[in-house]
């Protein structure tokens, strides 16, 4: 299993942390990490894409600064895969249509622990009023976050 950087969310402000100790950046072994960045990181929405309302694209905006996202380290991929998840794109999506998309989206976000051999599952539930659940499982790691949906 290859080594990630470990990272540390921070559920309350909904970011995320490198884990460093005076000897420098944590590596993590297991696929935590892996997944949580997979997640919690926004993939590039495709053109095809609705996104929320108040993400208007600007044409004329770079696409480094588009409202389509994206992860900076994208254009560093040599085979340009995308990384991150499309679930910021569910903030306006009614409900049960969240519910339909988030698993696809989730298991498409954690395509790259199954290149490498994990066995990667993921299920979404009801999480009260403008939220679902999601959990996945990558190998024996397991997350279960949050995803914040219209109405």
């Amino acid at each position: 299993m290859p080594y990630d950087l470990a990272i540390r969310p921070r559920v309350a402000t909904g970011r995320c942390d490198l884990v460093a100790t005076p000897a420098g950046l944590v590596l993590d072994g297991t696929p935590l990490s892996a997944m949580q960045y997979g997640l919690l990181t926004r993939r590039r929405a495709r053109r095809d894409d609705r996104l929320p309302a108040d993400m208007p694209e600007d044409p004329a905006t770079p696409a480094t600064l588009n409202a389509r996202q994206g992860s900076a380290g994208d254009a560093l991929d040599p085979r340009g895969d995308l990384t991150g998840s499309r679930l910021w794109l569910l903030a306006r999506a009614k409900k049960p249509e969240a519910l339909q998309r988030a698993a696809g989206m989730a298991r498409n976000a954690l395509a790259p622990l199954e290149r490498r051999g994990l066995t990667v599952s993921t299920a979404v539930a009801d999480g009260g009023p403008g939220r679902i659940h999601l959990t996945a499982r990558a190998g024996t790691a397991q997350v279960t976050l949050p995803v914040l949906v219209g109405s």
